[in-house]
């Protein structure tokens, strides 16, 4: 399961390197939600297995004795890939729904309303 996750990332940076705006300008907001979904997986597991790590530093730090991991089963690692990865879908759905590239205002911020 973590071959896939890493094989995920890879995945995403590869598209990272080929998301230029023109590109993708053309697609209609459905057929942008999967390389969406693609990014937004990557940057939730990476971030939610960062707070994890932080978190376990930091109880690790505080505690006198040794200090038990606050993740430390193989279910609640699969837990936090569940999480990251419906993050990474819902993420997806969203910015893919909301035609993100197609709401550029002045400056190239994203206009959300209006």
């Amino acid at each position: 399961m973590l071959v896939v996750f890493g094989l995920l990332i890879i995945l995403s940076g590869l598209i990272c390197f080929t998301l230029e705006q023109h590109w993708y300008k053309g697609m209609s907001p459905m057929m942008k939600v999967p390389v969406y979904t693609i990014l937004g997986t990557s940057v939730a597991f990476a971030l939610t297995f960062s707070v994890v790590d932080l978190v376990n530093y930091v109880l690790g730090f505080l505690q006198v004795s040794v200090a038990k991991p606050f993740v430390e089963s193989a279910a609640q690692v699969y837990m936090v890939l569940a999480c990251a990865l419906i993050m990474g879908g819902l993420f997806g759905l969203i910015f893919g729904v909301m035609d993100v590239e197609a709401r550029q205002g002045p400056g190239g911020f994203i206009q959300f309303v209006g």
